[in-house]
């Protein structure tokens, strides 16, 4: 009897998990997919027929993603080991770190505001002071340079010229000027408003000379946020960030920790990315040579020429990677050359005529406003990628709404999710919270027409606007949140992931006015792919 009794318990330790699983299952068709299609960022494997005489890997993986109980068991191990990933890098890895350095376990000063080069893990930590961060405040909308300002910060939110609009942006008002002509004609209004140099001119405007201002709200500086102080104009209401002082940044040492599918675990509960060479990016150790500078150029000079020829504007924009961005946040690398790949590529671009926007100074200035990039995903935030749509509106002489104030329209929402925390087999339920901004422009005109493909590789949009004007935007993953501003601020837009770029679309193409081709900084060198396929679509 006793036998009978352990091999029932035995039996139904094998049978009663796998019956609460079809069970679960039942309930939860759709989870399991959920899961490994959204957070595993892949598709649930099927078997490979065809190849099972070779074969049976593809029934094992099958199964592995149908198997019972999958998801909460995934959740459950997700869980304990981010619980312990976190406990190894809030008490564990510092000391350690400090240990292996310094041979103590006293924590080093924090200094700020720090410089954006921090002291390598591997060499003695600098005595000297740290310098000026290279991140400007913006005193005006910056201009679209493919090289980081590196002009000391100012405490003024915003400049005007003698030209200058009533919202204080520079150049000529564009409601003065046709769209269409602009845009056929490759001018750009703000290079009113640049020396002979090419530098931004400088103004002397003082909001309090010709506002009465009152002070609405006070900013403390710390390591996450700017200090400033609002001021509101009591008779135009307008609001002015002033009294700017730069963001602490810690630089005490910290050596790189590379976790799951290269994510680095950064400062203060930021995580970046190392794979796809993100660290060469960062460190400016993969700079192109002149002859791969010219082999780079060469599809976009002859798509530039044959967009000329059809009366299409062609903008080419990069988004820079995250690290440039808030490296602030990163652990401790040293970077070799201050002068790195992308802007000496935007620079080799422009030089041959071609519009190149890297918007690194800019996404770095509208920090004072809002986080321009995900905390725990690779991407630009809604606001950051407004930074762009902003730039290629004033490159094609529109007026877009100014990123750069207080005033600017935006949606609060919070996130505690992103790639990088999937990617390195994080907890989401370690990473607290956080807020993010939606603006909410060109709010006057309606998208009459709203067309996603199913995979949402392929965006259609119709608008009210009544510019006339038509868009292509050819890009990867970045050009999702630019979808939405540029859908309301042009009449008719093809914005789509360069993998789903095909010849049934080149009536669209050469309908549009304007043509962007965008790639993110990691994955610049799938550009000229994306540029042949174009070629290859557009006639001679």
């Amino acid at each position: 009897m006793k036998n009978k009794l352990w091999i029932i318990a035995f039996l139904a330790f094998l049978i009663l998990p796998v019956g609460a699983g079809c069970i679960y299952r039942a309930m939860h068709p759709d989870e399991d997919r959920r899961q490994i299609e959204e957070e595993e960022n892949r598709r649930m494997a099927e078997i490979e027929w065809d190849k099972l005489a070779d074969s049976c890997q593809s029934i094992d993986s099958w199964y592995n993603d149908r198997a019972p109980l999958r998801g909460p068991l995934v959740r459950f191990y997700r869980q304990i080991n981010g619980s312990a990933e976190l406990f190894f890098n809030d008490e564990i890895f510092p000391p350690l770190d400090r240990l292996i350095r310094t041979g103590s376990l006293k924590p080093e000063k924090p200094h700020g505001p720090g410089s954006e080069t921090q002291p390598s893990a591997t060499e003695p930590e600098s005595t000297e002071a740290p310098e000026t961060s290279t991140a400007e405040v913006p005193t005006e909308a910056p201009e679209p340079s493919g090289e980081e300002s590196t002009e000391a910060p100012s405490t003024e939110p915003e400049t005007a010229d003698p030209g200058s609009t009533e919202s204080g942006e520079p150049g000529t008002d564009a409601s003065e000027t046709d769209e269409t002509e602009t845009i056929e004609s490759g001018t750009d209004e703000s290079e009113t408003s640049e020396s002979e140099t090419g530098e931004p001119a400088s103004t002397e405007y003082d909001p309090w000379e010709e506002h009465d201002l009152e002070e609405i709200l006070t900013v403390e500086a710390d390591y996450e946020h700017w200090g400033y102080t609002d001021y509101r104009c009591r008779d135009c209401g307008r609001t002015f960030r002033l009294d700017v002082t730069e963001k602490l940044v810690d630089t005490e040492a910290m050596s790189p920790r590379v976790v799951g599918q290269g994510v680095i675990i950064g400062r203060r509960n930021w995580l970046f990315l190392s794979a796809a060479r993100s660290v060469e990016y960062y460190k400016g150790t993969n700079l192109l040579s002149d002859e791969e500078l010219a082999n780079f150029a060469a599809p976009l000079v002859q798509l530039q020429e044959r967009c000329s020829k059809l009366g299409i504007r062609l903008i080419v924009l990069i988004a820079p990677n995250k690290e440039q961005i808030y490296s602030e946040y990163m652990p401790t690398y040293t970077v070799e050359n201050e002068d790195k790949r992308e802007p000496r590529l935007i620079r080799y671009l422009q030089e041959k005529g071609i519009t190149a926007l890297y918007p690194a100074a800019e996404l770095k200035a509208g920090d004072l406003y809002h986080e321009t990039y995900h905390r725990y995903d690779t991407h630009w935030t809604p606001y950051g990628a407004y930074i762009a749509d902003y730039l290629i509106e004033k490159e094609l002489g529109m007026d877009p709404e100014d990123p750069y104030s207080p005033d600017l329209p935006v949606t609060e929402k919070t996130i505690s999710s992103g790639d990088l925390i999937s990617l390195g087999n994080l907890s989401a339920g370690n990473y607290p919270s956080v807020q993010y901004y939606v603006p909410d422009v060109d709010a006057e005109y309606g998208i009459t027409g709203d067309d996603l493909s199913e995979n949402g590789n392929v965006r259609r949009t119709e608008s009210d606007n009544p510019n006339g004007l038509s868009l292509v935007l050819v890009g990867d993953s970045f050009r999702v949140n630019m979808s939405d501003p540029l859908a309301r601020g042009f009449r008719k837009t093809l914005i789509l992931h360069h993998d789903y770029l095909d010849a049934s679309m080149k009536d669209e193409i050469l309908d549009a006015d304007v043509l962007i081709v965008e790639a993110v900084e990691r994955f610049d060198v799938l550009l000229p792919g994306s540029v042949r396929a174009l070629l290859e679509i557009l006639p001679d």
